[in-house]
């Protein structure tokens, strides 16, 4: 019906087009020259009629597919404000719930976490106390606190030795320093390469390059460890504050939230989460480069270590004239 009207609409424009053009037109005294005029002028008009035409029965094919659009415009809304489980159809035996259906081995997975953390400082504290249970006490370390990394913990208080003059907690700081130290070779002096007999420039050579590669990879392990020792000194509070993160990410009321909030609350408490995925990320970029300058010194510590092969093969092999 529409078209219908459109297309009568159409005519009486070309047929006010057709008297405006007619009107227009100059005096001929050959009527031939008129009649192509007014030909050129339909033929306009007939041209345009069918460009609106085509243009209006295209949007009415638009108009025409509203109602279908506006329905799965609506579905996608209650989709995205239904709770977990819920369907569109109303029937209850159509209910998906995904999250629920996760949300119980997602809590336990946070639980165990935490569980097996505790569990393994005690076996390391137990394991601590059994390898200094058989060593009598004339044959004690004068600081076995320094020499376990369960001072890293702050869990070494059984082999600490009160001072009246320095509390237990000064005492487990100084125990997980001298760690440090002990773990990554720093307390293990060289001689210097001063001074050495310059008439064996290649020996003092060798044992030059051999210090100083050694020192700067002690230097480097005493550097990585000191990151534990400074998690220590301030409480740890890296850790705890991971392990909360992890109780909150995993918790009944975290999951219940994800199944019953609408999207929107859902998804910037999400985006919370995802920023300390970007501080963790970051996290695991430093610890993937401290890594490969530790291989890297490895590697530097294994060929100056060889140096001495090196010349037991060369002087063999300079003897046999190779």
């Amino acid at each position: 019906m529409i078209l219908s009207k459109f297309k009568k609409l159409s005519l009486l424009a070309g047929s006010a087009l057709l008297f405006m053009g007619l009107s227009s037109l100059p005096s001929y005294a050959d009527d031939s020259a008129a009649l192509a005029q007014i030909a050129q002028i339909l033929q306009s008009i007939d041209k345009t009629t069918q460009r609106i035409e085509a243009d209006v029965i295209k949007i009415m094919g638009y108009v025409q597919g509203l109602p279908d659009f506006m329905n799965e415009l609506t579905q996608m809304s209650q989709s995205v404000r239904a709770t977990d489980g819920a369907n569109q159809s109303g029937d209850p035996s159509k209910d998906d719930p995904l999250v629920n259906t996760f949300q119980q081995p997602f809590a336990l997975a946070g639980v165990t976490y935490a569980a097996d953390n505790k569990t393994q400082l005690a076996t390391a504290t137990g394991l601590d106390n059994s390898f200094f249970s058989g060593v009598k006490k004339t044959d004690m370390p004068q600081n076995p606190a320094s020499l376990l990394y369960s001072s890293l913990m702050g869990n070494t208080t059984k082999f600490i030795q009160t001072n009246g003059d320095t509390s237990v907690h000064d005492q487990l700081l100084a125990a997980a320093l001298n760690y440090v130290a002990n773990a990554s070779g720093y307390n293990i002096t060289h001689k210097s390469p001063n001074g050495l007999n310059p008439s064996l420039p290649d020996a003092a050579n060798r044992y030059g390059s051999y210090y100083n590669t050694v020192i700067p990879a002690q230097s480097f392990g005493a550097n990585v460890l000191s990151q534990l020792y400074a998690e220590q000194v301030n409480g740890n509070a890296t850790s705890k504050t991971q392990d909360n993160l992890i109780a909150l990410a995993t918790g009944q009321s975290w999951l219940a939230t994800i199944a019953s909030e609408d999207i929107g609350k859902v998804l910037r408490q999400i985006l919370m989460f995802e920023s300390q995925n970007y501080v963790v990320a970051t996290q695991l970029l430093e610890t993937q480069k401290k890594m490969l300058t530790a291989q890297v010194m490895t590697n530097a510590i294994l060929i100056a270590s060889s140096q001495w092969t090196e010349k037991t093969m060369y002087d063999d092999a300079s003897k046999r004239g190779i």
